[in-house]
């Protein structure tokens, strides 16, 4: 495996894992009608840089309204 292949794959589990834990703290999927106006809907994403001996990556996490996660 290549460092960058290491790093994609890295940030698409990782990515991957704070989306599932964001779904099943606000207990309803993406996109769902269920969480319109209960203020624990999805807000976006953040920006977040990991650093590590192999070099930097760039992952969007997810927000809910609330800042609860």
């Amino acid at each position: 495996w290549s460092v960058s292949s290491t790093r994609e794959l890295l940030k698409i589990t990782l990515e991957a894992s704070l989306n599932a834990e964001l779904e099943a703290h606000i207990d309803y999927p993406k996109h769902s009608p269920t969480g319109h106006h209960l203020g624990y809907s999805r807000n976006g994403y953040s920006s977040k840089t990991l650093k590590d001996d192999h070099g930097a990556v760039d992952i969007e996490t997810p927000r809910d309204r609330k800042g609860t996660v």
